[in-house]
């Protein structure tokens, strides 16, 4: 992805696709890092839930956004240009269901 007016640091996408458990450390721990925005959709015609997560595993504490998919829905949200300082890394939560989802995220300089 293209680089940030702000702070010109490069905006990286992670991609998890045909989710159906906790994804841990889909995002390694970073000094600065901070999560951009996210877009998920719901793949098996059935509602679909799972918390982004500031951590090592998709249940640790730091629970960012809860995010909720009806059946072949879709979400996403972008965060502003400094996004949510994640230091401990991006984890997925399961809540039930299969879905897509892409979190972007960049490591600033300093945050």
């Amino acid at each position: 992805m293209g680089a940030n007016s702000i702070d010109n640091k490069q905006v990286t996408v992670e991609i998890n696709a045909g989710v159906t458990a906790d994804v841990d450390a889909a995002v390694a721990a970073a000094t600065n890092l901070v999560l951009m925005g996210f877009t998920a959709s719901e793949v098996s015609g059935a509602v679909a839930g799972f918390d982004i997560v500031n951590g090592a595993t998709g249940n640790a504490a730091g629970k960012i956004a809860y995010v909720g998919l009806v059946a072949n829905g879709y979400a996403s949200e972008w965060f502003g240009d400094r996004g949510i300082p994640c230091p401990l890394g991006l984890s997925i939560n399961d809540q039930g269901g299969t879905f897509n989802v892409a979190l972007y995220y960049k490591t600033l300089d300093n945050a």
